[in-house]
């Protein structure tokens, strides 16, 4: 039955597609299919390791027009359509509407090849560090954006007036905003070379209101990387306060470094190593938590390999508690 529901609305898509083409200067259909190995071992349990898989379509179609180029886009994901959006660029100057589209703060400045750690590492107990990329970004949720480039760089604000979304980033799915307990949200993400050829600056914030009594969510992100030759470095520092009631807000920051070398065109290696601290609903974690990962990336044409190794020591801050994982994750692309 899901083959046939998506049958049937590839069909339909590709009908209205069609049809729209007149009305269009460019139409474009594209998409990847995403395969995944991750297994993991902790103090408290171990994984035998699973696969996963993630598949997507987009259409999208561009025209000119007095007010600027519109573009509309949206996304096919298990037979169902995902962050749907019309867009309007005139010079430098972007303003959206749609969801899942704007800058987020799940940037991170650091080279890294493929998953970031919070990802590889989303099986090992209760990280911490799950928690700071879970703020990263507001998921599902429906806004406007306004985006301006200027001279060496972009800014963007991206403005969702009520949500009821589940907020993810770095494969965390802890941190939920419902309609009981997120309001409104703001983004905001700039990113400049500051002149320096070879330099990247990016930092952002985002803020969800808190509803019924629960605190509101803040993150920033910022950091900075260096590119000379065929070697990258980049430091990143990232903070959160959860959206909960005061007694149960956790209030994380995580600082990172890394050195990401490319060997040849197509294949890479990164080398990453993250701080974080904080509390956890108004504790001080004991002892910092460590988070250690090397990751290596071969690009076949159309198709990309990579394969990580990420330990973490004193996982959410208990000296007792330590784990590793390890993920094979394959991209293939159209």
């Amino acid at each position: 039955m899901k083959n046939n529901k998506l049958l049937l609305s590839t069909a339909l898509i590709s009908s209205v597609l069609a049809a729209g083409t007149a009305a269009h200067s460019a139409a474009s259909i594209s998409g990847a299919v995403e395969y995944t190995y991750n297994s993991a071992e902790d103090t408290g349990s171990d994984s035998s390791g699973a696969l996963g898989s993630e598949e997507t379509v987009k259409f999208s179609g561009s025209k000119d027009a007095d007010i600027g180029t519109i573009t509309t886009s949206f996304k096919l994901e298990d037979a169902a359509i995902e962050a749907p959006v019309i867009s309007i660029t005139n010079g430098d100057t972007t303003v959206g509407l749609g969801a899942d589209f704007a800058p987020s703060l799940s940037f991170t400045n650091i080279p890294t090849v493929g998953d970031r750690a919070c990802t590889v590492g989303k099986n090992i107990g209760s990280a911490a560090i799950e928690t700071v990329c879970g703020g990263a970004k507001v998921t599902n949720a429906t806004g406007i954006l306004f985006a301006q480039k200027f001279d060496g760089g972009k800014i963007s604000a991206f403005i969702v007036p009520d949500i009821s979304v589940t907020q993810g980033g770095g494969g965390d799915s802890s941190n939920t905003v419902s309609a009981t307990t997120g309001g409104s949200a703001m983004n905001i993400v700039v990113s400049s070379n500051l002149g320096v050829d070879g330099l990247s600056v990016k930092a952002g914030m985002n803020d969800v209101t808190g509803k019924n009594g629960n605190e509101d969510q803040k993150s920033t992100n910022i950091g900075a990387t260096y590119n000379f030759g065929n070697i990258s470095v980049g430091v990143n520092r990232a903070e959160t306060e959860n959206l909960a009631l005061a007694a149960a807000q956790d209030e994380y920051k995580t600082d990172s470094i890394g050195v990401g070398y490319a060997i040849n065109d197509n294949f890479s290696v990164s080398l990453n190593y993250e701080e974080t601290d904080g509390d956890t609903n108004g504790t001080d974690l004991a002892n910092e938590e460590e988070t250690t990962m090397v990751s290596v990336g071969y690009n076949m044409g159309g198709l990309g390999l990579e394969i990580s190794y990420a330990e973490i020591d004193n996982v959410a801050g208990n000296s007792a508690s330590d784990g590793d994982a390890f993920q094979i994750r394959t991209v293939g692309k159209f």
